[in-house]
């Protein structure tokens, strides 16, 4: 277990991934602290980072193989949903 464990696991990445998260919930706690909303957009950022975290671990454990064949189809998604977005997209307040 310990072996299949580091083997799927980068905690050379890990480490700055979680201390990145967790910089960026004070700096949200600490620049809306004084608006009253502090709880607020702190526990929002929680959320997001927690699920981030939670598809970071997930996708980790995704065989590499199925990644590299898969590759292609979501490059290709990805690029389509840029173009319906580009198409069907409105600006608002010149963004």
């Amino acid at each position: 277990m310990n072996n299949w464990l580091r083997e799927r696991v980068d905690f050379i990445v890990i480490i700055p991934v979680l201390l990145l998260a967790t910089i960026s919930i004070i700096s949200v706690y600490s620049a809306t602290h004084m608006a009253g909303q502090s709880t607020y957009y702190s526990m929002r950022q929680l959320i997001w980072a927690g699920m981030g975290l939670l598809l970071m671990f997930t996708v980790m454990f995704i065989p590499f193989r199925t990644l590299q064949s898969s590759s292609y189809p979501l490059y290709a998604i990805s690029v389509m949903v840029l173009f319906v977005i580009l198409a069907m997209g409105k600006v608002d307040a010149g963004s």
